[in-house]
């Protein structure tokens, strides 16, 4: 997965070895976890979405309240 999205299989393993990751990166591995057809069965699990929902962007509700206002 770290070939597909990151281009680069090391990646996991740098991280777990202390190494760092650029804001692009990180971007790209949560859009893709975003993306039910990267998931078995195409479906995310509610605690996956709960995460992926407020990872790298303001959480839905506040989004929603921001909209509202």
């Amino acid at each position: 997965m770290a070939t597909i999205v990151v281009n680069r299989g090391s990646f996991f393993e740098r991280l777990r070895d202390g190494a760092g990751c650029s804001g692009r990166n990180l971007d790209r591995l949560f859009e893709w976890f975003r993306d039910p057809a990267n998931w078995p069965a195409r479906r995310i699990g509610k605690d996956a979405r709960a995460t992926l929902s407020s990872v790298g962007r303001p959480a839905l509700e506040l989004s929603q309240q921001k909209d509202a206002a």
